[in-house]
């Protein structure tokens, strides 16, 4: 029989206590670990959550704390009024007129102040005749104040080579209704529609008595003579020609604009017409031609 080996039980025994102590240690430095995390939430949770008692608030008993809410005299906050929205100021054009303005005769439109700017459109049109002295430029009549500016105006053009033709000038309420009403049976005629479908056409390229810029004696129409001879109707394709592209770049140095641009139909209710030129004065006309606008947005009421 083998002797019993007492030292090797001695050996395991001692192992085996050290082992557990290990695994004791090991426990307790856990539960301390997971202890610490725990504080460090809290911590950071009561600093995050004002409505949180902190040591800094005493509470009664069974007193619970509740978040401020608008209104609330212990919220300031909340308690300011509203800011007053700022006040409305007139609309002043960038860019006014040279000179003394003149008021437009007995008219209330926008840009009445000077007669250079009023706007006469389907949206502000004129009530009655309008009260102007008429000169003859061209076998035109128009204002006689723009006169010498539309002269220069088409013999600047012959001095750069383009021959124009004004075809267009004053007009009286008259004779806003004759072209208008030829129109509509124009339309009746060449495109199948009833009379009210053509009248609503019709006012798109031929504004009614009243809301007629023609009206004013402010603005013609210009072609060329090239044009003039070869055409029997206005036709947007003029744009191509030299002469519209000369006119639409030298306008505004005459005081002229091209008043019913190919973008902004829009906004002038009226189509594109590369012949129509409208006199607003040499200041103005440089910024709405520099600046790509209408007379509508020039004098702030575009719709």
């Amino acid at each position: 029989m083998a002797k019993y080996d007492y030292s090797t039980r001695k050996k395991r025994r001692r192992l085996f206590k050290q082992i557990r102590g290990v695994i004791i240690i090991l426990l307790v430095l856990g539960l301390i670990v997971f202890g610490v995390i725990k504080l460090v939430k809290y911590v950071k949770k009561d600093r995050e959550d004002p409505n949180i008692p902190s040591h800094e608030q005493e509470l009664n008993p069974g007193e619970v704390v509740k978040p401020p809410l608008p209104g609330d005299p212990e919220n300031p906050e909340e308690t300011d009024p509203p800011a007053e929205p700022p006040e409305e100021k007139p609309y002043v054009p960038p860019v006014k007129p040279a000179g003394p303005l003149v008021p437009a005769n007995g008219v209330t439109n926008p840009g009445h102040e000077d007669w250079r700017t009023v706007l006469v459109s389907a949206a502000y049109p004129l009530s009655e005749e309008y009260d102007i002295d008429l000169t003859t430029v061209g076998n035109r009549r128009i204002d006689t104040r723009v006169a010498p500016h539309l002269e220069a105006f088409i013999n600047g053009a012959k001095e750069a080579g383009h021959s124009l033709q004004i075809i267009s000038g004053h007009r009286t309420f008259a004779k806003s209704a004759e072209l208008l009403e030829n129109e509509v049976i124009f339309r009746m005629n060449t495109e199948g529609l009833s009379r009210k479908e053509a009248e609503v056409v019709a006012a798109q390229w031929v504004a009614p008595p009243g809301t007629s810029e023609h009206n004013t004696g402010l603005a013609v129409d210009i072609i060329s003579m090239d044009f003039y001879m070869h055409h029997p109707n206005l036709e947007p394709e003029f744009e191509n020609d030299p002469e519209a592209i000369w006119m639409k770049e030298h306008c505004a140095e005459y005081g002229f604009i091209l008043r019913y641009p190919k973008d902004k139909t829009e906004v002038t209710g009226i189509g594109f017409e590369p012949w129509h030129f409208r006199y607003v004065g040499k200041e103005v006309a440089t910024y709405i031609m520099e600046h790509g606008i209408t007379l509508e947005e020039y004098l702030g009421v575009a719709k």
